[in-house]
């Protein structure tokens, strides 16, 4: 699975779930 996040609190929920993290930035 992998985490498509654009905020840091997204970015430590994945890292939490132990997930892979691509960091975006959108907007």
């Amino acid at each position: 699975c992998v985490v498509v996040e654009d905020s840091a609190i997204g970015l430590a929920a994945a890292k939490a779930a132990g997930m892979k993290c691509i960091v975006t930035k959108s907007g």
